[in-house]
């Protein structure tokens, strides 16, 4: 369920929320020690989603979102266990989940962002720490509300928070007791600058938030303002991607990470009286990039993800219906983190997105042999390398959704991008559709016809729908010499689309909504009736997120979920339905995804793997120490 949680939380903008992955994390930690400032793990385990984490002031739990429920959680340093706080069921019970979370002052309470399929919008909960006294702080606005916590005033009264509603960022307080907003600064987003930090001084005076525009994390300066109004001042700013960390325990200076100097690591700007005191200091170098989970007594905690899933490829028998070889990553994992994976018509290139460092900023498109070469590398064609890439049939394009990179405003669409020249051309806007964008692309083999899903807005006064139920969804087929559309067909949820090879049939993985049950059903490319093959229903699975069509057109592979084993299955079906069976040796962990076929049939490339992450504190800052509360 981590693909899930993970597409579920990029309501906003994922960019923000993504985080690079620090191979050999030890090796780098351990460089640089000095005798005043020491790193020490406090822990390793799978599946940590730190961007969204915070450690209690004792330092003995930090939160954490169990993708598998999508419940609220802690993680016991001390023992190294994970408890969840509270028991929403499973996703078919309900399609709801924790995200951001701060503790109380004194660790007793922890307050937390929660979606609320019956809003359905995100809300402000608190609960105590043991999981009892649960209730609501702020009501769910709609949909067009996303929050993210950020901290807790030392009185208990007030949270903190960075939020976005509609064409507004915002940073203020919202009340515990009577749930009322007040806003310290806001922004809109025409210019496309966000922020993925905000925090409050210890005294309460001033908020430190580092704004940058989309995608450039390399121009994020970090801000600080009175509370009770004024100009913001520039803290930190210039050459580096900086990343607001906390405020030192005193109040005199602002911990930030930055590779500045030629080395990743933290820093500290010294502060007073909501202004500049003096020039950054390098506390410890040797830092990979960093996602903060706060001070606890006289240590400041992070998380470093260590290893994430990744493009690879195994040998595939399709008449024994096995994997022949063992799956082997496409590239060293050191080098970022892949994703997005497409053969070529030929197959004898792989061409996938890398990305390095913290955010999609760092997208790169790659072009790699089958016998392992890197042949070719495009810098960011796109805002970000989408999941969804198709190949033209003379080799020369790639097919693909996102952004132009310098584009004005928020439009996207979707794009060739020339392999040769690295030029850029618009196929499909978002304005064509009303703004509302294609949900999902393929292509057909001869590349002469785009097939689209696209979902109407909601007409005016009509009631608010959960994004992840509502429908339906129309499937389009373009002629790209043309121009001209029709429509083919329409399915309550779109999962997943590919276009058979001789274009004669689309495959659609679907969801009910009543149910929320997933099928597996094909449609005449031409349009008709969508005629279901497979219903994932346990005990097979309940979540089908990947299809490929076998070379000849006969089958069709596909992959489902089980959420009660938290595991992968792969499959294959006849095209015209039937019993699926199952393909032995293929991975069962969850991250498996993105199924492509060669097209002689004898490979498999998929994007799969774990999760796994450790966190350090770091001791021996200036002015770190302080006194807490221990947690109940």
């Amino acid at each position: 369920m981590k693909s899930l949680g993970r597409n579920l939380r990029s309501l906003w903008f994922l960019p923000l929320f993504a985080f690079c992955v620090a191979i050999g994390a030890r090796d780098v930690l351990a460089q640089e020690t000095t005798p005043d400032v020491v790193l020490t793990k406090v822990w390793e385990g799978e599946e940590p989603d730190f961007w969204a984490t915070h450690a209690s002031p004792d330092g003995r739990y930090v939160s954490e979102i169990d993708w598998i429920t999508g419940d609220l959680a802690v993680i016991d340093l001390e023992s190294g266990t994970l408890k969840r706080l509270t028991d929403k069921g499973t996703w078919l019970d309900r399609v709801e989940w924790a995200e951001t979370s701060v503790f109380s002052p004194d660790g007793a309470q922890i307050a937390y962002t929660w979606w609320n399929e019956d809003v359905p919008g995100y809300e402000i909960r608190a609960m105590n720490i043991d999981g009892s006294n649960v209730r609501t702080i702020l009501p769910g606005p709609g949909s067009e509300f996303y929050a993210m916590l950020q901290d807790w005033t030392e009185d208990g009264r007030l949270l903190a928070m960075l939020w976005r509603e509609e064409d507004l960022v915002e940073i203020g307080f919202v009340d515990v007791e009577d749930g009322s907003v007040q806003v310290i600064t806001e922004w809109d987003t025409t210019g496309r600058v966000y922020a993925s930090s905000a925090k409050l001084s210890p005294d309460g005076r001033y908020v430190a938030f580092d704004p940058a525009p989309r995608m450039k994390p390399e121009k994020r300066d970090i801000l600080v303002m009175a509370v009770d109004g004024g100009e913001p001042v520039p803290m930190v700013k210039g050459a580096g991607a900086d990343r607001l960390m906390d405020w030192m325990p005193d109040g005199r200076g602002i911990l930030f990470h930055s590779d500045r100097g030629l080395t990743e690591g933290m820093w500290m700007m010294p502060v007073a009286e909501g202004l500049p005191a003096g020039e950054p200091v390098l506390l410890k170098g040797g830092v990979p990039y960093a996602e903060p989970l706060g001070f606890a007594r006289d240590a400041f905690l992070f998380g470093v993800t260590t290893k994430m899933p990744q493009v690879q490829t195994a040998g595939i028998d399709l008449v024994a219906n096995r994997i022949t070889s063992p799956p082997a990553p496409v590239e060293d994992p050191g080098l970022g983190q892949s994703m997005a994976q497409l053969w070529s018509t030929d197959g004898k290139y792989l061409a996938y997105g890398r990305r390095r460092g913290q955010t999609a900023a760092n997208d790169e498109l790659v072009i790699r042999s089958t016998t392992g070469e890197e042949v070719r590398v495009l810098d960011k064609p796109l805002e970000y390398v989408s999941r969804h890439l198709a190949w033209s049939a003379d080799g020369r394009f790639l097919v693909m959704t996102g952004r132009e990179t310098d584009a004005a405003d928020d439009e996207g669409g979707v794009f060739r991008v020339d392999l040769e020249t690295g030029k850029v051309e618009p196929i499909l806007l978002d304005e064509e559709m009303h703004g509302r964008g294609p949900r999902w692309f393929t292509l057909s083999a001869d590349g002469k016809t785009l097939f689209y899903t696209w979902r109407p807005d909601k007409e005016e006064g009509a009631e608010e729908t959960d994004p992840y139920r509502q429908g339906p969804y129309t499937i389009v087929a373009r002629n790209l010499k043309d121009g001209t559309e029709a429509e083919i067909g329409q399915i309550e949820g779109q999962l997943e689309m590919r276009v058979s090879p001789d274009g004669s049939m689309l495959a659609l993985g679907t969801r009910k909504f009543e149910t929320r049950e997933t099928t597996l059903a094909v449609l005449p490319a031409a349009g008709g009736e969508v005629r279901e093959l497979y219903l994932g229903t346990p005990p097979i699975g309940v979540e089908i997120n990947s299809v490929a069509w076998t070379p000849d057109g006969d089958h069709l592979l596909f992959q489902t979920w089980n959420a009660d084993m938290n595991a992968s299955k792969l499959w294959k079906i006849a095209a015209t339905g039937g019993t699926p069976v199952a393909v032995t040796g293929a991975p069962e962990r969850l991250g498996f995804s993105g199924l492509q076929l060669s097209p002689d049939g004898t490979r498999v490339a998929f994007r799969g793997g774990d999760w796994e992450g450790e966190i350090w504190k770091i001791e021996g800052l200036p002015s770190a120490a302080r006194v807490t509360a221990v947690t109940p």
